[in-house]
């Protein structure tokens, strides 16, 4: 392979499919002989998870279970009020 000439190495990053291409020339006579070579891989991206954003989420949650048992508390003691007048 010593005479052949690297014409380019390029690559592309489509979400995890990664591809890789190299195109080599050399020539042999009257003719030109190109080679093309490329590599295709998937990529499985590791993603650690914030805890701190899963605390705001419980966080935020209990608030709500919280709020909707104070309501239906509230309702009840209008209704309780109501019924009494």
């Amino acid at each position: 392979m010593q005479n052949w000439i690297l014409d380019g190495i390029s690559s592309t990053n489509d979400e995890g499919i990664r591809r890789n291409f190299i195109k080599l020339n050399t020539n042999a006579d009257d003719c030109r002989i190109s080679l093309h070579l490329s590599i295709q891989y998937h990529v499985v991206l590791f993603y650690q998870p914030n805890y701190e954003v899963m605390k705001k989420q419980k966080e935020l949650s209990d608030f709500m279970d919280m709020t909707k048992n104070k309501k239906v508390n509230l309702l009840k003691k209008v209704i309780m009020l109501y019924l009494k007048n």
